[in-house]
């Protein structure tokens, strides 16, 4: 197995689990403010989404 695409304990334990539901209405921009951000940030972190 290589070394670097084993990430460390720490690494693990920032992970998080989202959990998504329901549908809003709202305007792309109104999403781009609220949540864009936050999400991408999970993303990057490894984070898993559950819909």
């Amino acid at each position: 197995m290589d070394p670097a695409a084993v990430q460390s304990p720490v690494d693990l334990k920032k992970r998080q689990v989202a959990f998504i539901s329901d549908h809003i209405d709202i305007t792309p921009s109104q999403f781009s403010d609220n949540y864009a951000k936050t999400l991408d940030n999970a993303i990057h972190r490894g984070d898993s989404f559950v819909l």
